[in-house]
C-alpha cells in the first residue's frame, strides 16, 4: 500500500470491481455470479469478503433519440 516499493508481501490485498450491464441483466445476479466464481477459484487458506456498493439496472438510449442525434454532431 502507499507510495514507493516495498519488499515485503503484504498480508491481504483489496479490489473494486465495477461492471457495466447490458440488455437485460440483472445487476443482483450478477454480483451473485461473480462472488460464485471468486469463491470457485480461491486457494485453501485464503479467506474472501465481499462488500456490496450501489447497483443500477441497464438501460440503453435509442440512436435516433433527438438528444443523442446532436451528442452525434
Amino acid at each position: 500500500q502507499g507510495e514507493g516499493i516495498k519488499t515485503v508481501l503484504p498480508s491481504e490485498a483489496h479490489a473494486k470491481l465495477s461492471c457495466r450491464l447490458v440488455g437485460e441483466q440483472d445487476p443482483k445476479e450478477i454480483q451473485d455470479l461473480i462472488e460464485a466464481h471468486v469463491h470457485k477459484h480461491t486457494p485453501a487458506g485464503v479467506q474472501v469478503q465481499f462488500t456490496r456498493m450501489d447497483t443500477g439496472r441497464p438501460f440503453e438510449t435509442p440512436y435516433d433519440h433527438p438528444v443523442i442525434q446532436v451528442a452525434m454532431r
